[in-house]
Protein backbone atom coordinates (compact mmCIF):
# COMPACT_ATOMS: atom_id res chain seq x y z
CA UNK A 1 0.00 0.00 0.00
CA UNK A 2 2.87 2.37 0.80
CA UNK A 3 4.38 1.60 -2.62
CA UNK A 4 1.03 2.38 -4.21
CA UNK A 5 0.98 5.73 -2.39
CA UNK A 6 4.53 6.54 -3.50
CA UNK A 7 3.64 5.73 -7.10
CA UNK A 8 0.95 8.39 -6.89
CA UNK A 9 -1.83 5.83 -7.13
CA UNK A 10 -3.61 5.99 -3.81
CA UNK A 11 -3.07 9.21 -1.86
CA UNK A 12 -6.13 8.44 0.19
CA UNK A 13 -8.82 5.97 -0.73
CA UNK A 14 -10.99 8.78 -2.05
CA UNK A 15 -12.30 6.26 -4.56
CA UNK A 16 -14.36 4.67 -1.73
CA UNK A 17 -17.41 6.64 -0.61
CA UNK A 18 -18.93 5.35 2.63
CA UNK A 19 -22.06 7.47 2.72
CA UNK A 20 -23.55 8.71 -0.55
CA UNK A 21 -25.74 11.33 1.17
CA UNK A 22 -22.91 13.02 3.07
CA UNK A 23 -20.10 12.18 0.65
CA UNK A 24 -18.02 10.78 3.53
CA UNK A 25 -14.89 9.09 2.20
CA UNK A 26 -13.13 6.03 3.62
CA UNK A 27 -10.05 6.89 5.65
CA UNK A 28 -6.68 5.28 4.93
CA UNK A 29 -6.88 3.31 8.19
CA UNK A 30 -10.30 1.97 7.27
CA UNK A 31 -9.05 1.05 3.83
CA UNK A 32 -6.07 -0.81 5.31
CA UNK A 33 -8.44 -2.85 7.49
CA UNK A 34 -10.95 -3.61 4.75
CA UNK A 35 -9.02 -3.74 1.47
CA UNK A 36 -8.77 -7.53 1.62
CA UNK A 37 -12.46 -7.98 2.36
CA UNK A 38 -14.68 -9.64 -0.18
CA UNK A 39 -17.46 -7.34 -1.29
CA UNK A 40 -20.41 -7.71 -3.65
CA UNK A 41 -19.62 -5.26 -6.46
CA UNK A 42 -22.49 -3.95 -8.55
CA UNK A 43 -21.24 -2.39 -11.78
CA UNK A 44 -22.95 0.54 -13.55
CA UNK A 45 -24.57 -1.91 -15.97
CA UNK A 46 -26.04 -3.91 -13.02
CA UNK A 47 -23.58 -6.81 -13.18
CA UNK A 48 -22.96 -8.33 -9.71
CA UNK A 49 -19.74 -10.06 -8.71
CA UNK A 50 -17.90 -10.89 -5.48
CA UNK A 51 -14.43 -9.31 -5.53
CA UNK A 52 -11.88 -7.95 -3.07
CA UNK A 53 -12.42 -4.31 -2.15
CA UNK A 54 -8.95 -3.41 -3.39
CA UNK A 55 -9.77 -4.92 -6.81
CA UNK A 56 -13.04 -3.01 -6.97
CA UNK A 57 -11.20 0.22 -6.15
CA UNK A 58 -8.60 -0.52 -8.84
CA UNK A 59 -11.30 -1.18 -11.46
CA UNK A 60 -13.13 1.99 -10.49
CA UNK A 61 -9.94 4.03 -10.74
CA UNK A 62 -9.22 2.66 -14.22
CA UNK A 63 -12.74 3.63 -15.36
CA UNK A 64 -12.57 7.03 -13.66
CA UNK A 65 -15.40 6.09 -11.31
CA UNK A 66 -15.87 5.73 -7.54
CA UNK A 67 -16.78 2.81 -5.29
CA UNK A 68 -19.84 3.74 -3.24
CA UNK A 69 -20.77 1.60 -0.24
CA UNK A 70 -24.45 0.76 -0.66
CA UNK A 71 -24.98 -1.63 2.25
CA UNK A 72 -22.17 -1.54 4.81
CA UNK A 73 -23.82 -3.98 7.22
CA UNK A 74 -24.62 -6.66 4.62
CA UNK A 75 -22.52 -9.82 4.43
CA UNK A 76 -20.64 -9.36 2.13
CA UNK A 77 -20.66 -5.57 2.05
CA UNK A 78 -22.40 -4.29 -1.09
CA UNK A 79 -20.59 -1.63 -3.12
CA UNK A 80 -21.47 0.02 -6.38
CA UNK A 81 -19.02 1.26 -9.01
CA UNK A 82 -20.47 4.52 -10.30
CA UNK A 83 -19.93 8.11 -11.30
CA UNK A 84 -20.23 9.74 -7.89
CA UNK A 85 -20.26 13.30 -9.26
CA UNK A 86 -23.30 12.45 -11.36
CA UNK A 87 -24.98 10.90 -8.31
CA UNK A 88 -24.37 14.07 -6.29
CA UNK A 89 -25.82 16.24 -9.05
CA UNK A 90 -28.88 14.00 -9.31
CA UNK A 91 -29.38 14.09 -5.53
CA UNK A 92 -29.07 17.90 -5.48
CA UNK A 93 -31.53 18.24 -8.37
CA UNK A 94 -33.97 15.92 -6.61
CA UNK A 95 -33.68 17.90 -3.37
CA UNK A 96 -34.25 21.13 -5.28
CA UNK A 97 -37.37 19.73 -6.95
CA UNK A 98 -38.72 18.55 -3.59
CA UNK A 99 -38.15 22.01 -2.15
CA UNK A 100 -40.06 23.55 -5.07
CA UNK A 101 -42.93 21.11 -4.63
CA UNK A 102 -43.08 21.63 -0.86
CA UNK A 103 -45.78 24.16 -0.32
CA UNK A 104 -45.21 26.49 2.58
CA UNK A 105 -48.49 26.99 4.38
CA UNK A 106 -48.79 29.99 6.60
CA UNK A 107 -51.44 30.43 9.22
CA UNK A 108 -53.38 33.64 8.76
CA UNK A 109 -55.47 35.00 11.60
CA UNK A 110 -58.79 36.81 11.47
CA UNK A 111 -59.69 38.64 14.66
CA UNK A 112 -63.36 39.18 15.14
CA UNK A 113 -64.98 41.45 17.68
CA UNK A 114 -67.46 39.85 20.03
CA UNK A 115 -70.33 42.06 18.80
CA UNK A 116 -69.26 42.23 15.14
CA UNK A 117 -71.80 43.71 12.73
CA UNK A 118 -73.18 41.80 9.73
CA UNK A 119 -71.32 43.88 7.10
CA UNK A 120 -68.03 43.68 9.01
CA UNK A 121 -68.49 39.91 9.29
CA UNK A 122 -68.99 39.65 5.50
CA UNK A 123 -65.77 41.62 4.92
CA UNK A 124 -63.87 39.28 7.27
CA UNK A 125 -65.39 36.23 5.53
CA UNK A 126 -64.23 37.60 2.16
CA UNK A 127 -60.69 38.01 3.54
CA UNK A 128 -60.83 34.51 4.99
CA UNK A 129 -61.91 33.06 1.61
CA UNK A 130 -58.95 34.75 -0.09
CA UNK A 131 -56.53 33.27 2.45
CA UNK A 132 -58.01 29.78 2.08
CA UNK A 133 -57.94 29.97 -1.73
CA UNK A 134 -54.22 30.77 -1.56
CA UNK A 135 -53.70 27.59 0.49
CA UNK A 136 -53.17 29.17 3.90
CA UNK A 137 -54.59 27.87 7.14
CA UNK A 138 -57.00 30.20 8.85
CA UNK A 139 -57.21 30.91 12.56
CA UNK A 140 -60.35 32.64 13.76
CA UNK A 141 -60.24 34.37 17.13
CA UNK A 142 -62.62 36.43 19.20
CA UNK A 143 -61.27 38.39 22.14
CA UNK A 144 -63.61 38.47 25.13
CA UNK A 145 -63.36 41.46 27.44
CA UNK A 146 -64.94 42.28 30.75
CA UNK A 147 -68.39 40.85 31.31
CA UNK A 148 -68.36 39.21 27.85
CA UNK A 149 -65.71 36.83 29.12
CA UNK A 150 -68.05 35.45 31.78
CA UNK A 151 -71.36 35.65 29.91
CA UNK A 152 -70.44 35.22 26.26
CA UNK A 153 -68.12 32.23 25.96
CA UNK A 154 -70.82 29.97 24.50
CA UNK A 155 -72.00 32.70 22.13
CA UNK A 156 -68.43 33.25 20.89
CA UNK A 157 -67.98 29.52 20.28
CA UNK A 158 -71.27 29.37 18.35
CA UNK A 159 -70.29 32.38 16.24
CA UNK A 160 -67.00 30.70 15.29
CA UNK A 161 -68.84 27.50 14.37
CA UNK A 162 -71.25 29.48 12.16
CA UNK A 163 -68.33 31.14 10.37
CA UNK A 164 -66.71 27.74 9.83
CA UNK A 165 -69.98 26.49 8.32
CA UNK A 166 -69.99 29.43 5.89
CA UNK A 167 -66.39 28.59 4.84
CA UNK A 168 -67.01 24.82 4.70
CA UNK A 169 -66.79 24.77 0.87
CA UNK A 170 -63.12 25.86 1.08
CA UNK A 171 -61.86 24.48 4.39
CA UNK A 172 -62.23 21.73 6.92
CA UNK A 173 -62.17 22.33 10.65
CA UNK A 174 -58.70 21.38 11.86
CA UNK A 175 -59.42 22.31 15.46
CA UNK A 176 -62.86 22.87 16.97
CA UNK A 177 -63.57 26.13 18.83
CA UNK A 178 -61.66 26.32 22.10
CA UNK A 179 -60.92 28.88 24.79
CA UNK A 180 -57.39 30.09 25.29
CA UNK A 181 -56.83 32.80 27.90
CA UNK A 182 -59.56 35.33 27.14
CA UNK A 183 -60.01 34.35 23.48
CA UNK A 184 -62.23 31.89 21.67
CA UNK A 185 -60.18 30.35 18.84
CA UNK A 186 -60.70 27.96 15.94
CA UNK A 187 -58.37 26.63 13.23
CA UNK A 188 -59.50 25.92 9.66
Amino acid sequence: LEQEMMDGGLQEPSEVVLNAKTGERMSLAQYNRTSSWTVLRVAEDGEKEEVRLSNAVEEAREQGLKVVVVAANAKPMVVRVMDFGKLLKDMQAKKKMQAKKAKATDTKELRLGFNIGQHDLEVKLKQGREFLEKGHKLKLSTRLKGADFYKGQEKAMQKLSEIAAKLADLAVVEREPFMHDRSANMLL
